[in-house]
């Protein structure tokens, strides 16, 4: 069975990893004595805790789904058939309820049935896409997006300076331009100045350090930094592809880097800014389902 976890939905991993194995058993995907990943193997796949998937196994043992069997694994149990025709109904009252929103809101739009039929017959023919593939003429700020998305999906993901010849079931992501297909998503980016707030604000003579693959970022951080007081001289800043680049980044207070950057600092204080905003990461993972 296929599983899809995504990390900015508003259902915990643990709920969404447990819904998907009832659902599998329910719809008959799975079967009695069926073996499930190991924790392990689940941890490792979608990046995620191995307490987390610890704890969907052990929900679904206490409520009946699965049995644990010491020294071989996580296997399906007899469910019964009243249990499953149970779950079934609920699930099913669930999607209605779904369902009736959806067409409350396209009615409201002022769509026809005829209309709403009509593009759900496209969607519901619609292949997700396999790969995500990120289209942008700056190198290093495609390497950035890749890290990102590779920390937030289980999928194939590439780099492209064009859209000409790409795998098939492709989703184009991409920063700088607008494709007229229905599997692109326009990346928005978080706000520095946003994620700035809350945090303890350095004092006027401390030096911060700002490292970045992406020479915007320096840009950026460096202005935000301005604004709250913080002279250039107190500012270390360093760009990650240079010759040399961590020299002077240890005798700072603290570091705010790009999340690949990040990787390779191995400071006390390192601030992460990621680039891509959660309301992109939603839309793209809307796409893939």
């Amino acid at each position: 069975m296929k599983i899809w976890l995504s990390k900015n939905s508003e259902i915990s991993l643990r709920e969404q990893l447990t819904r998907q194995i009832i659902l599998a058993i329910v719809s008959g995907d799975l079967k009695a004595n069926d073996k499930l990943p190991s924790i392990r193997e689940i941890a490792l796949r979608h990046k995620i805790h191995a307490n987390t998937a610890s704890a969907a196994y052990r929900w679904l043992e206490q409520n009946g789904w699965v049995s644990l069997r010491v020294g071989s694994g996580v296997y399906v149990r007899e469910v019964s058939r009243i249990q499953i025709d149970e779950t079934a109904k609920l699930i099913v009252n669930d999607l209605d309820k779904e369902i009736l929103s959806f067409l409350a809101q396209a009615r409201n739009t002022g769509a026809n049935n005829f209309q709403i039929k009509s593009r759900l017959n496209f969607w519901l023919a619609k292949k997700s896409p396999k790969n995500i593939v990120i289209v942008e003429p700056n190198e290093n700020l495609s390497c950035i997006f890749a890290h990102e998305l590779a920390e937030n999906l289980d999928l194939p993901i590439s780099i492209a300076k064009s859209v000409k010849n790409l795998p098939k079931n492709s989703l184009i992501v991409s920063l700088s331009d607008n494709f007229q297909t229905n599997s692109f998503v326009k990346i928005q980016l978080n706000s520095v100045r946003q994620s700035l707030i809350g945090k303890v604000k350095p004092h006027q003579t401390d030096l911060i350090g700002i490292a970045s693959h992406w020479e915007k970022f320096l840009l950026w951080s460096q202005t935000i930094l301005a604004a709250v007081g913080i002279a250039e001289e107190n500012l270390v800043i360093r760009k990650a592809d240079e010759k040399n680049w961590l020299k002077g980044l240890n005798s700072c207070r603290f570091v705010i880097a790009d999340s690949l950057t990040a990787t390779k600092l191995k400071l006390k204080d390192v601030r992460v800014f990621r680039l891509i905003s959660d309301e992109s990461l939603k839309e793209i993972n809307k796409l893939l389902v």
